[in-house]
């Protein structure tokens, strides 16, 4: 039997590390509400902070596994990851 790959077990990936900001953004239809889920608990996992419900940030760099994860979902057209040189309005850790 297949392994389901959207399982929370699957989401663990490396916590952001750095002082760069990492932006990712995402656009998967409420048909695929199961990808969407999973992405959220994968950036919740690596330490990033929700701007809007599909508009994520942290400091750091992002696990390269992340990526490769998505590509084995059929993610990877959905999903932006980009860095920011300056943080403007964004204000990220502000617990810490």
């Amino acid at each position: 039997m297949r392994r389901d790959p959207l399982l929370k077990s699957t989401a663990a990936f490396a916590r952001t590390k750095g002082s760069g900001i990492i932006v990712v953004a995402f656009d998967i239809p409420e048909k695929e509400r199961r990808k969407r889920d999973w992405i959220r608990m994968c950036l919740v996992e690596m330490s990033f902070e929700m701007l809007q419900k599909s508009v994520w940030a942290a400091k750091g760099a992002i696990d390269e596994n992340f990526i490769h994860a998505l590509r084995d979902r059929n993610l990877l057209d959905k999903v932006h990851i980009f860095t920011v040189t300056q943080q403007g309005t964004i204000s990220l850790g502000a617990g810490e």
